[in-house]
């Protein structure tokens, strides 16, 4: 599935990192499955979880669990964190083309958001060695409302000194779509992520890409 669009100057890039930068679904299974094991509850496989990522970890662990209770979702969430803060990059790795592509964009502004706890997704962007291609790197305790919500983007934006219609969003998920539209960013789908290309086509972004590298045809 892949729609592109005429190419359109920008002066700066955001970039979601779970199904966009990086494969993370194993790493993150694990992670779940030993906090779900804990509070003495069913596992999940990979295919299942890969529906339950994108909204944060509170999210994440409530869709596993099955529940909405806060109480058990915390005590989940304290099992997680010391097990994935050691195991966060045992197998996930960049998307093929990754490297390259941020080096072909290294003149532009870049940052990446994430609702993915931020000490999270900064040790997995420093332990895959491409931290230092970007100027931010935001979660969600850096803003009162996540994506889809368009604060972090306007976040960037205000910080970068660069107008919002200057950007392009990359994003695996109508989430991401939808923050960087209602920030008035254009916006870039990948079909290669974790996200359902489906729904991800319905939120109608700019463009659809099946490779990080086609960034370049912008």
């Amino acid at each position: 599935m892949e729609r592109i669009v005429a190419r359109r100057r920008v002066n700066a890039l955001i970039f979601d990192l779970d199904g966009t930068l990086v494969n993370s679904v194993s790493d993150l299974t694990c992670a779940v499955n030993h906090a779900l094991t804990l509070q003495g509850r069913p596992n999940v496989t990979e295919e299942t979880l890969k529906t339950f990522v994108g909204d944060g970890l509170i999210k994440l662990l409530s869709r596993a669990m099955d529940t909405e209770d806060p109480a058990a979702i915390e005590d989940a969430a304290r099992d997680f964190r010391p097990f994935y803060d050691l195991h966060c990059i045992d197998s996930t790795s960049l998307y093929d083309g990754t490297v390259e592509t941020l080096e072909y964009f290294s003149s532009k502004k870049m940052a990446v958001i994430s609702n993915k706890p931020e000490a999270f997704t900064k040790k997995i962007l420093t332990g895959l060695r491409i931290a230092d291609r970007f100027e931010i790197i935001l979660g969600p305790e850096s803003v009162r409302r996540q994506k889809p919500d368009p604060e972090s983007n306007l976040l960037v934006a205000r910080k970068f000194g660069i107008p919002p219609d200057r950007f392009c969003c990359i994003g695996d998920r109508k989430t991401d779509i939808d923050a960087g539209r209602a920030a008035g960013m254009m916006t870039v789908g990948v079909t290669y992520g974790i996200g359902d290309p489906a729904p991800l086509a319905l939120a109608r972004p700019d463009a659809l890409i099946g490779r990080i590298a086609d960034l370049e045809k912008f």
